[in-house]
């Protein structure tokens, strides 16, 4: 199971946070859009661009942006590679919304210098242009919220592929009923996030009344904590992750079936281990923040970087699969 629930692919999705990312995240396909007339799948050796008078090193950049365009085609028709660019594209916006933000501005940056190189700093220094009121602090933060909006409407759906995980669970014969209990625990604890999650942003799309929301989630606090409580069982989730792994290397080494492997076959092992002990760690943080009223001092740019290095692996490997 990965650290995040993804019902639409590899490891790729996630809680789409701020403002409102299964391990099993095989399944449900996402909406994506209609074929266009003359559409290349991809699928086509690379085309070739017919620019006989054009400059060698303009050819060279025309070529390759042809090249990543057919590739990103490819990628955003697979549901698991919509699902890890859309989440990477997010997360990686976070991070340069915060730089944009809170970035130095021209007159510090002059008396940062001018000190550096032993000069005394001028005595009127430029003074950066004042924010219009009531504009975000960058304009990439409204483009961050309406993907990860984008995100959770496409996750609605995700509650079939969970059942449809459930009941294989059910059904299977794990040996461990440790794992066996992991396993089943994850499953629900993520049934419960995706459901809240589902409810909360219906309610927000005036979907759902608000009034009903709040009469049937009295206890949680409503819809104005609806969200924490998701998220609550989102990192039960990943806390399941955790300890799925560690009993996996207990076993392992209990049952000798790691010293059976042959070193490539243990560096392959390892590798695995600690690509998903990796994912779990950069999601924790973020579901902590999340889980706890206030947050943990988390900023926007710490945001980012949990989910953009937790997402960069699977998007990474699901580009290497468009060539």
């Amino acid at each position: 199971m990965s650290a995040e629930p993804n019902v639409h692919g590899d490891r790729t999705a996630d809680p789409a946070l701020p403002p409102t990312d299964l391990k099993n995240e095989k399944g449900a396909s996402l909406p994506v859009a209609p074929e266009m007339p003359g559409a290349d799948d991809g699928s086509k050796s690379k085309r070739e661009i017919g620019l006989p008078n054009v400059p060698t090193d303009l050819k060279s950049i025309l070529y390759t942006a042809d090249d990543t365009i057919v590739r990103l085609n490819k990628l955003l028709k697979t549901p698991g590679g919509l699902a890890t660019f859309l989440s990477t594209t997010n997360y990686g916006l976070y991070i340069l919304a915060h730089l944009h933000s809170t970035a130095p501005s021209r007159a510090e940056i002059l008396t940062k210098l001018a000190t550096a190189l032993g000069r005394t700093p001028p005595k009127a220094p430029i003074a950066p242009v004042p924010q219009a009121a009531g504009l975000p602090a960058s304009p990439l933060i409204p483009l961050a919220l309406t993907l990860a909006d984008l995100r959770t409407t496409l996750r609605l759906t995700g509650l079939i592929p969970l059942y449809v995980l459930l009941k294989s669970l059910v059904k299977s014969k794990e040996p461990d009923q440790i794992t066996y209990f992991i396993k089943i625990t994850q499953c629900l604890s993520y049934m419960t996030f995706q459901f809240l999650e589902n409810v909360l942003h219906l309610t927000n799309k005036t979907v759902i009344a608000s009034t009903w929301t709040n009469a049937r989630f009295t206890r949680l606090g409503g819809t104005t904590k609806l969200m924490t409580w998701s998220c609550r069982a989102w990192l039960a989730g990943i806390t399941c992750d955790f300890l799925r792994l560690f009993r996996e290397a207990q076993l392992a080494r209990q049952t000798g079936s790691y010293q059976k492997l042959n070193e490539e076959q243990k560096r392959e092992a390892d590798k695995k281990w600690w690509t998903e002990f990796f994912v779990a760690t950069s999601w924790y943080p973020m579901a902590i923040h999340y889980s706890v009223e206030g947050g943990i001092g988390l900023n926007l740019g710490m945001v980012g970087a949990c989910g953009f290095f937790a997402n960069l692996g699977n998007f990474l490997k699901a580009w290497e699969g468009t060539k």
